[in-house]
């Protein structure tokens, strides 16, 4: 039940890297697009400019949790290299619960700052308005999915930690 819960949580966060992937692809054809208009016109694309904003932190948030499934965060190896294999697991697992918590933190905040928008019906103003609840609902919807692969990587952190202090005699309760 758990090994499907993982490989749908998994997908998930798949789609939303290709999601997030799809929106860079189609910003960077819009700021092309911007320029070769700004060439013919002298002017840029109404509303373009708030577009780009919203939808690249869309992007951002979307690609986290395929990042931290892939092992794609940056790491500090200058110190965690110098860690005995136990010590790394302790500070891997310390480290992940950590940021869990921040992530839910951020959930948090950022549903509530949705839940703002969509009442006061906030939108960047520029040429356009351009309403910001989509581009908050994929931050929520990214930062939940990043908290769920945070703890997918808790889990196979301690699985190996046990599987370890086991296979060397040790309790397998005796912690990390």
């Amino acid at each position: 039940m758990i090994r499907l819960l993982v490989q749908g949580w998994q997908r998930l966060s798949g789609l939303l890297g290709v999601i997030g992937s799809v929106l860079v692809m189609g910003l960077v054809v819009a700021m092309v697009g911007d320029v070769l208009f700004r060439l013919v016109s002298r002017a840029s694309v109404p509303g373009l400019f708030e577009v780009v904003e919203l939808a690249l932190a869309a992007a951002v948030y979307l690609g986290l949790p395929v990042t931290q499934r892939e092992n794609g965060m940056i790491r500090v190896e200058m110190l965690t290299s110098r860690l005995s294999r136990r010590s790394f697991r302790f500070v891997a697992a310390f480290s992940l619960m950590l940021s869990f918590v921040v992530c839910a933190l951020l959930a948090s905040a950022a549903t509530q700052a949705l839940m703002s928008a969509l009442g006061s019906g906030e939108a960047r103003i520029g040429l356009i308005a351009v309403p910001t609840w989509p581009s908050r609902l994929a931050i929520v919807i990214g930062v939940v999915v990043l908290g769920g692969e945070i703890l997918i990587s808790l889990g196979k952190t301690l699985r190996r930690a046990s599987g370890s202090i086991s296979s060397s005699g040790k309790s397998a309760q005796g912690g990390l």
